[in-house]
């Protein structure tokens, strides 16, 4: 986005004098005489609007005709067009999340294990065999390309998948901040399910015990319905905000494991 634009369209004048413009070409005096301003202050005012690519000047004879370039107004256009996803789709993730975190505050305040025993099921159908999803659940190359909600990368993956085997993804917050979580495999049978717990840590401690189990339905030889049931266990007050977001943050992992696997099988087709 050029800054130029911005600053030119800043002043109630030159906005005036656009609108003008958008009608057809003008001479200097008459934006003058329309705008009720001395010709030179009409004059600066056009000269910065050419400056920015608004603007340009045809001389003919002793007079200054000045015309609209649309150009920098489409490159505007097309900026602020990138933020209609953000006034579409009410309320703010943000807000969303804050309203979340506020709720469960208040019923861990009343019962410091209020969410022992909650159950949350997530099913959607990834474009992708179960033998390829279950690689990317099991295998550490493959879990670093998306076990992370949006907005943070995975930074370190330990995955030793067998009854008892550790499991622990790291990641990475865009201040350089580190979550982690941190459990193991319970139960495997590939590729049919995949059962492990995991807890998020504070201060190297676990805030509660998230039980999953992810199970993999071959819908043909190409889609897969994914199924992920979690239930909590052993919570506390300080698991409250990861509580508040994890049925969102889940949501937004899994799409970056459907990307991730569209992403890969495209590849080794073209290989």
């Amino acid at each position: 986005m050029n800054i130029a634009v911005l600053n030119a369209l800043a002043e109630p004048n030159r906005l005036h004098i656009l609108e003008l413009l958008r009608e057809r070409p003008r001479t200097v005096g008459e934006i003058a005489n329309l705008l009720a301003i001395r010709q030179p202050q009409a004059t600066k005012h056009l000269q910065m609007l050419e400056k920015a690519g608004l603007a340009i000047m045809y001389p003919q004879g002793q007079r200054r005709v000045y015309a609209l370039q649309a150009q920098p107004l489409h490159e505007l256009y097309a900026w602020v067009s990138a933020f209609k996803p953000n006034w579409l789709n009410p309320p703010d993730m943000l807000e969303e999340y804050a309203a979340a975190v506020k709720h469960e505050l208040a019923l861990a305040a009343q019962n410091g294990s209020w969410a022992d025993g909650r159950r949350v099921t997530i099913s959607r159908v990834i474009p992708a065999p179960r033998e390829a999803l279950w690689r990317f659940w099991t295998e550490v190359d493959d879990m670093m390309q998306w076990w992370s909600p949006e907005y943070l990368t995975t930074a370190y993956v330990e995955s030793d998948p067998r009854p008892g085997g550790k499991l622990r993804v790291d990641m990475r917050h865009p201040d350089g901040t580190i979550h982690t979580a941190e459990g193991h495999y319970t139960q495997l049978q590939p590729p049919q399910r995949l059962d492990f717990m995991m807890s998020p840590l504070e201060n190297g401690r676990p805030v509660f015990e998230s039980h999953n189990s992810v199970k993999f339905e071959a819908i043909d030889k190409t889609h897969t319905r994914l199924t992920l049931s979690i239930r909590l266990a052993a919570t506390t007050a300080a698991g409250a905000s990861y509580i508040a977001g994890m049925e969102m943050g889940w949501n937004q992992t899994l799409d970056k494991l459907e990307r991730a696997v569209t992403e890969t099988d495209e590849s080794e087709t073209r290989m």
